[in-house]
């Protein structure tokens, strides 16, 4: 509950219930409450997938963004 993920540098903050990391691909799994915050925007999904090292994040199922 209550995880929050973010990346030094980096201009976002993941917001979800629970997350699955993997080290080895430095990949992240996200579900349950989810939101992705940037300062322009805010994503919101049903699953988040990360990869930190291509600087990428998918949001997948009922998507809705909301731009500030």
């Amino acid at each position: 509950d209550n995880v929050r993920v973010y990346q030094d540098g980096e201009d976002f903050i993941l917001y979800a219930d629970e997350l699955t990391y993997n080290e080895k691909t430095n990949e992240a799994l996200a579900t349950g409450n989810l939101r992705v915050e940037t300062r322009d925007s805010t994503l919101t999904g049903k699953l988040i997938r990360a990869n930190f090292d291509k600087k990428v994040i998918v949001v997948l199922g009922n998507v809705v963004m909301k731009s500030h």
